[in-house]
C-alpha cells in the first residue's frame, strides 16, 4: 500500500474537476505521510495556479532540499524569480537543472530566454541549439532560435527554422505570423501576405496578425486594405493607442481628414505627450482649413514638449506652413529662416522660404534658395 501516492493521485482527480483547494488538501496529506520531494513540487504547481506565489517558493525550496537533483523544481522556482524580476536567481536555477538533468531540454531553452535578456547572443543561441539536439520535435524551440538568427541577420537561418517549426506545428498561427516578418524582410512580400492570410484563417481573431498584414498591405499599396485590417485590430484591442495612430496616417493620406483627426485626437487623449500625434494633428488640420488650429498645436509642440534650449525643426518647418496657407507670410518667413539658421541645409525650409519669397515677388532671393538645393541634391549620394 501507498497512502501518499493515492493521496497524490487523488489530487489531480480533483484538480481535473476544477477543485483546487480539495486538491492541495490532498497533496498536504501526502507530504505529512510522505515528505517526498515531488509531492512538493506538485503542491507548488497548484500554489502558483491559485496565485500563491510565497507558498509555491516554500514548496520548492524544500522540495530541493530533499533531492538536489529535482530539475523540475529548479525549472519552476526558476520561472518565479523571473516573474519577480530577480533574473540572476532565475538563471542559477535554470543552470542548476541543467547540471541536475543535463537531458532537460526545457532547461537550457528556458536559460537561453536569460541569455538573450542578458545580451548574451552566443550563449543563447548554444542552449537554444541544445535544447533543439535534446528534443527535435518542438517547434517552440525552433521558434526561439528563429529569434535569434534574425538578430544575427542570418535570415536564411531564421526562415528554415520557422519552416520546421510548421511543420511540426502546421495549425500553430503564431508562426505563420513570425514568418511572414522573415519573408517581408527578405523582400518576399507575396509569401509574407500569404503567411499572415493563413494566421489569420487559423485564428480569425488574431489582433497582432491583422496589424502586420496592414502594413504590408501599406507597403504593397493597398490602402483600403491596410485600414480595413487596422480597423479590424482596433476592434479586437480598443485600447491599444498605436493602431489608432496607423490608422489616422493611413487615413491622412488617403484625404480621409475627418477620419484622421477623430484618430488622432483618440491616439493624443492615450498619449497626450507625444509631440509627433501633434505634428500629424497640425497637418491635418491644414488639409481641413483650420490653420488656426493647426498653429496651435504648433505652438504648443514648441512651447511646451520641446527641451528648453532646442529648435524642434520639423515644428518649426509644419508651422511655417501653417502660417503660409493662413496667408501670413511674413510668420511663415520668420520660421523657416529660424530653421535655416541653424540648419542650413534643411531642404524643406529651404523649399518652403523660396516658395514664401515669391509672395513677396523677391524672385532674386528665391532663386538663392533653389540653387543651394540644387547643390543639396547634387552632392548628397
Amino acid at each position: 500500500p501507498d497512502p501518499a501516492g493515492t493521496y497524490n493521485s487523488r489530487a489531480y482527480v480533483h484538480i481535473h474537476n476544477g477543485n483546487l483547494q480539495l486538491a492541495i488538501d490532498d497533496f498536504s496529506t501526502a507530504i505529512q505521510l510522505n515528505p517526498d520531494s515531488t509531492y512538493y513540487s506538485n503542491r507548488a504547481n497548484l500554489q502558483v495556479t491559485l496565485g500563491n506565489i510565497d507558498g509555491a517558493m516554500n514548496d520548492l525550496d524544500q522540495a530541493i532540499v530533499i533531492d538536489p537533483d529535482n530539475d523540475n523544481a529548479y525549472i519552476l522556482r526558476a520561472s518565479l524569480h523571473k516573474q519577480l524580476g530577480d533574473q540572476a536567481r532565475a538563471f542559477d536555477d535554470y543552470t542548476n537543472a541543467t547540471v541536475a538533468n543535463p537531458q532537460n531540454a526545457n532547461a537550457f531553452h528556458s536559460r537561453g530566454h536569460i541569455y538573450r535578456e542578458m545580451g548574451d547572443i552566443d550563449s543563447a543561441l548554444a542552449d537554444f541549439n541544445t535544447a533543439i539536439d535534446l528534443e527535435p520535435r518542438y517547434a517552440t524551440y525552433y521558434n526561439s532560435r528563429s529569434s535569434i538568427y534574425q538578430e544575427l541577420g542570418d535570415l536564411d537561418g531564421a526562415l528554415a527554422d520557422f519552416n520546421m517549426a510548421i511543420r511540426l506545428e502546421p495549425e500553430n498561427a503564431n508562426l505563420y505570423n513570425g514568418r511572414s516578418y522573415v519573408h517581408r524582410v527578405m523582400g518576399d512580400l507575396d509569401a509574407a501576405l500569404t503567411d499572415l492570410n493563413t494566421a489569420i484563417n487559423l485564428e480569425p481573431e488574431y489582433e497582432t496578425a491583422y496589424s502586420s498584414r496592414s502594413h504590408l498591405n501599406k507597403a504593397l499599396g493597398n490602402l483600403d486594405r491596410a485600414i480595413a485590417d487596422i480597423s479590424e485590430a482596433i476592434r479586437l484591442r480598443p485600447t491599444y493607442s498605436n493602431y489608432y495612430l496607423t490608422r489616422a496616417i493611413d487615413y491622412l493620406e488617403t484625404e480621409q481628414y475627418a477620419l484622421a483627426l477623430d484618430d488622432i485626437n483618440t491616439f493624443i487623449e492615450y498619449e497626450p505627450d507625444d509631440a509627433g500625434a501633434y505634428s500629424i494633428r497640425g497637418v491635418i488640420y491644414v488639409n481641413l482649413g483650420e490653420t488656426e488650429k493647426a498653429i496651435a498645436d504648433y505652438d504648443y509642440i514648441i512651447e511646451e514638449l520641446t527641451e528648453p534650449g532646442l529648435l524642434n525643426v520639423t515644428a518649426y518647418i509644419n508651422r511655417g506652413w501653417a502660417y503660409y496657407e493662413a496667408g501670413d507670410y511674413i510668420q511663415a518667413l520668420q520660421d523657416f529662416e529660424r530653421v535655416i539658421k541653424v540648419a542650413p541645409d534643411q531642404v524643406f525650409a529651404l523649399a518652403n522660404h523660396g516658395i514664401t519669397l515669391l509672395h513677396f515677388e523677391e524672385v532674386e532671393l528665391a532663386l538663392i534658395d533653389y540653387q543651394r538645393l540644387v547643390e543639396i541634391e547634387t552632392t548628397q549620394p
